[in-house]
């Protein structure tokens, strides 16, 4: 196995990338980075493209490691309900909403007197409607940000816009 491996988590708390190398994937290099949130009551957000330069910043740091070869793949992990809205040219439209926002509580309300505790375990595994749903705050951007709803071309989750991004592709190559 030549080459190198990156771990990318997208954490709650911090970003963090690992540089693994070498036939037993050992760790070659490790960095991170703050998240910075903007709370407002229930509301929690984050700028995904300060997200984005901060990937950027630690893959640049890692790559200073290698000593030969290319990165073989990247991985990435975390956050899997943070939100993203894009316009029809893949650009985000307003900040990134965190999986850890409650705006949509009445939503969740309301959807759960629409539908039996058994119906929505049954189709998502899940006991409850939370406000940590996609879909709850999708439904409360519809009512409270119209304008901004109506140019969302995309709904997208942070990993799946950092997987999206065009950047990787030559990290994942000859570095």
């Amino acid at each position: 196995m030549d080459g190198y491996y990156v771990g990318i988590d997208l954490g709650s708390t911090n970003i963090k990338a690992a540089l693994y190398g070498g036939k037993m994937l050992s760790l070659v290099a490790y960095c991170s980075r703050p998240v910075e949130y903007f709370r407002r009551g229930n509301k929690v957000e984050f700028d995904s493209d300060v997200i984005i330069s901060s990937i950027l910043e630690m893959l640049r740091e890692l790559g200073e490691n290698l000593s030969s070869g290319s990165i073989n793949a990247i991985t990435l992990t975390g956050q899997g309900e943070s939100l993203i809205l894009l316009d029809e040219n893949y650009k985000p439209l307003r900040q990134a909403i965190s999986w850890m926002d409650e705006r949509s509580s009445t939503e969740c309300d309301e959807l759960s007197q629409q539908f039996a505790a058994e119906e929505i375990y049954n189709v998502t595994g899940q006991k409850a409607i939370i406000p940590t749903w996609p879909a709850t705050k999708i439904i409360n951007l519809a009512r409270t940000e119209p304008e901004c709803f109506s140019k969302t071309a995309y709904f997208v989750l942070l990993k799946d816009y950092v997987a999206y991004m065009e950047w990787l592709t030559p990290y994942s190559q000859h570095y």
